[in-house]
């Protein structure tokens, strides 16, 4: 919840050997994106790890906009973004507008598994996943095979995710 905290979080986090940070704005009352953009330049700084922008408005009430994730994207050892599923779907688009504003090595992700499929083929750069951790081996298949435009292979594994 505070800057105070999370820098020795970023640094024990370091410590213990691990290759990379993700970080989510987290706040009791609404902050602005000064306040995003300040705090997660001090947590890459202090932890001096590859970081990660967790964009998931759902959990915490704050959206970053396209200017403020190119301003981030321009911070050393901030690498990725990890987006919420396109809410029309457009991941095409979306992807399209993000690489414009970002450097070539900052990679763009989505979470959501039921909508991974359709992220996939449209070219992000990873998928972050819940159900990979219980399912790997088929979700490893979606993956491959949406990653090298196999889209019918892609559809039929997604298929056998649905029940879930």
């Amino acid at each position: 919840m505070r800057t105070d905290d999370a820098q020795p979080l970023a640094r024990d986090a370091k410590a213990a050997g691990a290759d990379g940070l993700l970080l989510a704005p987290m706040s009791y009352v609404p902050i602005g994106e000064e306040e995003v953009f300040q705090y997660f330049v001090a947590v890459a700084e202090a932890g001096d790890l590859p970081l990660c922008i967790y964009n998931n408005p759902s959990t915490t009430r704050f959206t970053f906009k396209d200017g403020l994730i190119e301003r981030l994207s321009r911070v050393p050892s901030i690498v990725a973004v990890k987006m919420p599923l396109a809410a029309n779907e457009d991941y095409a688009g979306e992807l399209a507008r993000l690489r414009q504003l970002t450097p070539e090595e900052f990679t763009v992700g989505y979470s959501g598994d039921w909508g991974m499929m359709d992220a996939l083929n449209a070219g992000c750069d990873t998928w972050y996943s819940v159900v990979a951790g219980f399912l790997p081996v088929p979700a490893l298949a979606l993956a491959r095979a949406a990653q090298s435009g196999d889209r019918e292979t892609a559809a039929r594994l997604n298929e056998d995710f649905q029940p879930l």
